[in-house]
């Protein structure tokens, strides 16, 4: 193997250990039922743009391709703000329902 494939192996091999590193800590911090359908839908949003992104950026010409960072990073800004809403929303409701304190 030559340098590139051998950085390429690596890379991937972290970056997959990092993904489940943090689905482990996403599950393990989003004890409710309402919470997990919301981590489980943001990480399928972001997972279908990501997949979107990386079509689109493998495919169109090269002065085009780095214009398709700029929705890019605006749908997973808009991804991670919808779920945060979202999880604060159900955390405030379970809170109100068990009179707990609430976690942010």
């Amino acid at each position: 193997m030559t340098a590139g494939w051998t950085g390429i192996v690596v890379a991937l091999i972290f970056s997959l250990a990092a993904t489940l590193l943090g689905l482990y800590h996403t599950f393990k911090y989003a004890p409710g039922v309402g919470e997990r359908k919301i981590v489980i839908r943001t990480t399928i949003a972001s997972g279908c743009a990501t997949a979107l992104f990386l079509g689109f950026l493998f495919s169109l010409p090269n002065p085009y391709r780095y214009l398709v960072w700029i929705p890019y990073v605006s749908i997973m800004a808009l991804i991670h703000l919808v779920g945060k809403r979202a999880m604060k929303r159900i955390r405030l409701e379970q809170a109100q329902n068990r009179d707990i304190p609430v976690q942010e």
